[in-house]
């Protein structure tokens, strides 16, 4: 099990209305979502999306592929999702490296 999250602090919306104090976390198991909190003031209109995904078995890359209006507060969603995508090529980047050096001498 895994926490991700992300401060409201960061969300324009959020921003201007005056209610930048908050957070969305996403609890995931494995790369499955299995649970979701939205705490902020909008969070009626967000939770909906973490329900279907728990519902259809979605891994939180699946979020991040879907079209968030912006600026809501819904668009957190998918930069905690593209928060984790960019952690994964963070931890890859070794490998891509070892691998592109390893075609290089086979090449020659």
């Amino acid at each position: 099990m895994r926490v991700h999250q992300r401060e409201l602090s960061g969300n324009d919306r959020a921003r201007t209305e005056g209610h930048a104090e908050g957070t969305v976390r996403v609890v995931t198991a494995g790369r499955r979502i299995v649970g979701a909190h939205v705490l902020a003031p909008a969070a009626g209109d967000v939770i909906n999306e973490f329900a279907v995904a728990i519902d259809r078995g979605l891994a939180l890359p699946d979020l991040g592929m879907i079209v968030h209006v912006y600026p809501t507060i819904a668009t957190d969603v998918g930069r905690v999702a593209a928060d984790e995508q960019l952690a994964l090529a963070r931890r890859l980047r070794p490998v891509a490296r070892w691998t592109a050096r390893w075609r290089g001498r086979r090449a020659r």
